[in-house]
C-alpha cells in the first residue's frame, strides 16, 4: 500500500467512519438506490405498458448485465491507472443519462439501448466507487469496513424498490425512469466531493500510475478473487428468480399491490443490514461454512415457501428469507474476494468479483425468464429450490476437504 495513504488510514486509532468515507458511502447509496428501483419499475414497465412477457424482461436484464460485465474488467483496470473520482463521475453521468433516455423511448427496442448504457454506467461507477472506499478503509480493519460501506447497498435495498412503487403510484411506470435519473445526478455530485486522491497525492503514487503496465485481456482478472467469485456468481444466479421476477410475479401474477413486493424487497434489505452490523466482525475470523450453508437454508425455505405466501404480510416474512441468504453470501464472499489482492489489484480483484455478480444477473434472468414462460412461476421456484441443494452439497464438499 502507498505509504502515505497507509499513514493516514492507521491514524487515529485506525478509524473507518471519516469525511472520505461518507462521502463514498452517500455516492453508493444514490447509485444503488436507482439501480435497485429499477428492480421494481422495468418489469412492470415491460409488462404492464409494452405489453410483453417475462422473456424479454429476462433479455432486459441480460444486456443490462451483459454490459456491466463487460465493463467491469476495464473500469477496475482504469480505476487503478487513472483518479478514482474522474472515474466515478463519468460513470454516473453515463448512467444518469441513460436512466433518462429509457423513459422517453417510445418503442420496445430502444429500451435494449438504453438498459447497455445503463450497465455500463453502473459498471465504471460502482467499481471506481467500491475501490476507492478501499483506499479510505484502514487494512487492520478492512473486513469490518468492508462490511459496514456494504450497508450502501443493503439500505439501498430497502429505499430503492419502497421509492419505486411510491413514485409508480404517483407518476406511473414510465416516468418513474426520471427518479432513477435524479439518483444518479445526486451520485455525481458526491462523487465530485471525493478530494482524498488530491490529498494524499505523492510524486510515487503519481509515477506508479504513469508506469505501470497495459494489461491485455488475460490479465484483467484477479486470479486471488476467483474462488469468492466463482461461488458469488452460483448463488447469485439461483437467486435471480426471486431478485428479478418477483415484482411481476407478486403484482400481475398474484395481483398485490405494488407496496407490497417493494416492502418485500425493503424488509429483505433491512435484513442485510442488520446482518451485517452483527457479523461483519467475525468475516474472515470463521468458517465460509457458516455463513454460506445458512444463506442456503433459506434461499431453499423461501423458494419453496413463496407460492405459498398468500397474504402481505406472509409475502414480507419471506423478505426476510430472502435478506437473509443474499446478504450471508454477499458478506462473506465480497470480503474474501479481495482479502489476499495485492494493494494495486485491488481495484482488479472487486472487479472480479461483481464480474459474477453481475453475469450471474444477466444469465440467470435469461435463463428463468424463458424458464417461467414456459413452465410458470411455481414449477420454476422448486427448481430454484433443487439448485440451492446441489450447491448446498458442493460447497460443503469443497470447504470440508480443505479444512480437514
Amino acid at each position: 500500500m502507498d505509504n502515505s495513504i497507509k499513514q493516514a488510514s492507521d491514524k487515529g486509532a485506525a478509524r473507518i467512519v471519516t469525511k472520505d468515507f461518507v462521502l463514498l458511502f452517500a455516492m453508493a447509496l444514490m447509485l444503488y438506490t436507482g439501480m435497485n428501483m429499477l428492480t421494481v419499475i422495468v418489469p412492470l414497465f415491460v409488462i404492464e405498458d409494452l405489453g410483453s412477457n417475462t422473456a424479454v424482461t429476462g433479455l432486459l436484464s441480460t444486456v443490462y448485465t451483459l454490459a456491466a460485465c463487460l465493463t467491469r474488467p476495464v473500469a477496475g483496470n482504469i480505476s487503478d491507472r487513472f483518479p478514482r473520482r474522474a472515474v466515478m463521475v463519468i460513470g454516473c453521468v453515463i448512467f444518469c443519462t441513460a436512466s433518462a433516455l429509457c423513459g422517453l423511448v417510445p418503442v420496445l427496442a430502444a429500451l435494449f439501448l438504453g438498459r447497455v448504457l445503463q450497465g455500463v454506467g453502473y459498471s465504471v461507477a460502482s467499481t471506481a466507487n467500491n475501490t476507492a472506499s478501499l483506499d479510505v478503509i484502514p487494512p487492520s480493519r478492512l473486513g469490518e469496513g468492508i462490511g459496514y460501506f456494504g450497508m450502501s447497498q443493503s439500505v439501498a435495498g430497502a429505499i430503492g424498490p419502497a421509492l419505486a412503487s411510491v413514485i409508480i403510484g404517483l407518476l406511473g411506470n414510465r416516468l418513474s425512469f426520471f427518479g432513477v435519473a435524479v439518483c444518479g445526478l445526486l451520485g455525481m455530485v458526491l462523487a465530485l466531493c471525493v478530494n482524498y486522491e488530491k490529498r494524499r497525492k505523492t510524486p510515487q503514487t503519481e509515477k506508479t500510475r504513469e508506469v505501470q503496465p497495459r494489461r491485455g485481456l488475460k490479465d484483467s482478472i484477479e486470479k486471488t478473487a476467483l474462488r469468492a467469485a466463482l461461488i458469488e456468481f452460483l448463488s447469485l444466479f439461483c437467486i435471480v428468480s426471486m431478485m428479478c421476477f418477483a415484482t411481476p410475479y407478486l403484482k400481475v401474477e398474484q395481483g398485490f399491490e405494488a407496496w407490497v413486493p417493494g416492502t418485500f424487497f425493503a424488509v429483505s434489505a433491512v435484513v442485510i443490514v442488520v446482518l451485517r452490523l452483527v457479523f461483519s466482525r467475525f468475516v474472515g475470523k470463521c468458517s465460509h461454512l457458516a455463513f454460506l450453508l445458512p444463506a442456503y437454508g433459506a434461499m431453499i425455505l423461501l423458494c419453496l415457501g413463496l407460492p405459498y405466501a398468500e397474504s402481505a404480510a406472509a409475502v414480507i416474512a419471506m423478505g426476510v428469507l430472502y435478506g437473509a441468504g443474499h446478504g450471508l453470501v454477499w458478506m462473506a464472499m465480497g470480503y474474501e474476494a479481495v482479502r489476499t489482492a495485492p494493494q494495486e489489484r485491488k481495484g482488479l480483484a472487486n472487479a472480479t468479483f461483481y464480474l459474477a455478480f453481475d453475469g450471474a444477473i444477466g444469465l440467470g434472468a435469461a435463463f428463468w425468464g424463458f424458464l417461467i414462460e414456459y413452465i410458470g412461476y411455481v414449477p420454476s421456484y422448486r427448481v430454484a429450490a433443487v439448485c440451492f441443494v446441489v450447491l448446498a452439497v458442493v460447497v460443503w464438499g469443497v470447504f470440508r476437504k480443505k479444512t480437514a
